[in-house]
């Protein structure tokens, strides 16, 4: 069977993306939050300053995501517009008890060893468990979301050592070893997989036909009926001569049979 490498550091990996993220949510909130209070200050009496929308949010945040390494950067590009709109709209308090749940279900599954066969089936347990939670719809479809994205698999085949391991299982196999003056197998008696195995190292179950016998029978037919005509074109007494081939002919003929 194939073997597996177990990456157990992955659950804390994606763990912190994940508390990361929602760091960056109120970190981007606070200062766009901050620079339209700042605006508003700064703005004339008769002056309307419109709050920031989500696009202003989410701009920010891609900001932020562009100072990520690029092992970093790719479970955060992964995020889409419609989950990041729905995180902004959430209250810090909503936001606090998204993240709670969100770190309790990822850690929980990512404990185990998941295989990419399994994937789907873990996501799933964890997807399960949030309509027993205490959230609203926009909480349970964060919730969601971030679920599929933190629950990777962590238990990834090994080829180099599942190689090893079959090369070894291989060379551990005895040798068939057939001695002379040995019986195979008695007539009418049941051929198991020994049996078979020697016969086939023998060659007696080929039945597959060789046309290089019958390109040699021609071969010396041929030749022998060069050598008849040459001898023959050496008597000069036709009676001789037929003799000759009559006999030439009958030698070749029980040859071939």
């Amino acid at each position: 069977p194939p073997e597996y490498t177990y990456q157990d550091t992955l659950a804390q990996t994606q763990h912190d993306r994940i508390d990361h993220l929602f760091d960056l949510v109120d970190s981007v909130k606070k200062s766009v939050d901050d620079a339209h209070a700042k605006e508003v200050a700064e703005a004339d009496e008769d002056e309307n300053i419109p709050k920031p929308s989500t696009d202003e949010y989410i701009a920010a945040l891609k900001k932020e995501f562009e100072k990520m390494s690029d092992d970093e950067l790719d479970f955060y590009q992964s995020l889409t517009n419609n989950f990041l709109s729905t995180l902004f709209s959430l209250s810090s308090d909503e936001l606090n008890t998204v993240r709670t749940y969100a770190l309790q279900l990822v850690d929980e599954q990512m404990a185990k060893q998941i295989r990419q066969t399994e994937l789907s089936t873990f996501r799933s347990e964890a997807e399960d468990k949030i309509q027993f939670l205490d959230v609203t719809s926009d909480m349970a479809s964060v919730l969601r979301f971030i679920v599929n994205q933190g629950i990777v698999v962590n238990d990834i085949p090994n080829e180099k050592r599942t190689e090893e391991a079959r090369q070894t299982a291989m060379d551990a196999v005895p040798p068939v070893m057939i001695y002379q003056g040995e019986i195979i197998v008695r007539e009418g008696s049941q051929i198991d997989a020994n049996a078979l195995e020697k016969l086939q190292l023998l060659g007696m179950t080929n039945q597959t036909f060789s046309v290089f016998p019958l390109i040699a029978l021609v071969l010396a037919t041929c030749l022998q009926m060069l050598m008849l005509f040459y001898y023959t074109r050496q008597t000069k007494d036709v009676e001789k001569r037929m003799n000759a081939v009559t006999f030439y002919i009958l030698a070749m003929a029980f040859s071939i049979l």
